[in-house]
């Protein structure tokens, strides 16, 4: 069941599954340089712990199961946790984990990907 359908822009330049797992490892490769730096950040443990989890959850080409994709509030955690955060890296991670997670959530076939994607065809 979709809670609301996607909006263009939403998934950034995700454009395909391919895309999306290439912009997972980037989002996780920062939490994990954000976390190194300040380890006991609860919220930076959390959001790299999800990352690890659609990382997982996608791995060989794998769909995730709705249950897996409804149990991520990462982006959730960034906006209360992250959003303001005077710290460049930090800063950029609350950028980037937006379009990940809707991209996971809904979990889009890379058509409807491609077309709602920054620069997608419509």
């Amino acid at each position: 069941m979709k809670y609301w359908d996607p909006k263009p822009g939403e998934y950034a330049d995700i454009d395909s599954r391919a895309k999306f797992r290439v912009r997972l490892a980037e989002v996780l490769a920062l939490a994990n340089k954000c976390l190194a730096r300040t380890p006991g950040d609860p919220a930076l443990a959390s959001i790299a712990r999800q990352l690890e989890a659609m990382t997982r959850n996608t791995a060989n080409d794998r769909d995730p199961t709705e249950t897996e994709r409804r149990g991520i509030s990462a982006g959730v955690i960034a906006v209360r946790e992250l959003r303001g955060s005077p710290d460049n890296d930090v800063a950029k991670l609350d950028d980037a984990i937006h379009a990940v997670v809707t991209f996971y959530s809904d979990w889009p076939e890379d058509s409807v990907a491609a077309a709602l994607a920054v620069g997608g065809r419509q």
